[in-house]
C-alpha cells in the first residue's frame, strides 16, 4: 500500500521547534529536520556516489550524478523557504551530511544487534 506524498510546491502547517518572539522559525537543524519530517525527505547515499549523501523525494536509490544532488538540496532550500525558514544553501548541504551519517550508523547499529542476537560475528 502506497502512502501519497506531500505535493513539494505547497506550503504546510509545520509545529517548528524553534521560533523567535513573533513565530517565525530560526534557521536551526532541528528546524530542517521538521520540514524533513513534514515532507516525508529521505537521507540517504545515491547508489552510484558513495561519498555524499542527497535529500530523495519519494523514491531513496535513484542513480544520481554531481548536479542531480545538488538540485535534490537546492530543491530542499526552496520547500524551507516556501515554509519561511529562512537558510542558507550551506546549512542544508551540512544538515543533510550530518543526517546522513546519523542514519546510517543506527543503521548499522541495529544490524549488529540483530546479527549478535542470532550469535554471528560482527
Amino acid at each position: 500500500m502506497s502512502t501519497k506524498l506531500p505535493t513539494l510546491n505547497k506550503r504546510l502547517p509545520i509545529e517548528f521547534p524553534h521560533v523567535d518572539q513573533v513565530g517565525t522559525p530560526l534557521a536551526t537543524f532541528e528546524n530542517i529536520q521538521s520540514v524533513i519530517d513534514a515532507y516525508r525527505i529521505t537521507i540517504a547515499r545515491p547508489l552510484l556516489n558513495a561519498d555524499d549523501f542527497t535529500p530523495f523525494f519519494g523514491v531513496r536509490y535513484v542513480a544520481c550524478a554531481e548536479n542531480q544532488r545538488d538540485c535534490h538540496r537546492t530543491q530542499l532550500l526552496a520547500i524551507c523557504e516556501r515554509n519561511e525558514l529562512h537558510v542558507k544553501l550551506e546549512q542544508v548541504e551540512r544538515y543533510v551530511q550530518l543526517r546522513g551519517l546519523e542514519v546510517e550508523d543506527q543503521e548499522r547499529r541495529e544490524a549488529n544487534a540483530q546479527r549478535l542476537a542470532r550469535g554471528m560475528a560482527l
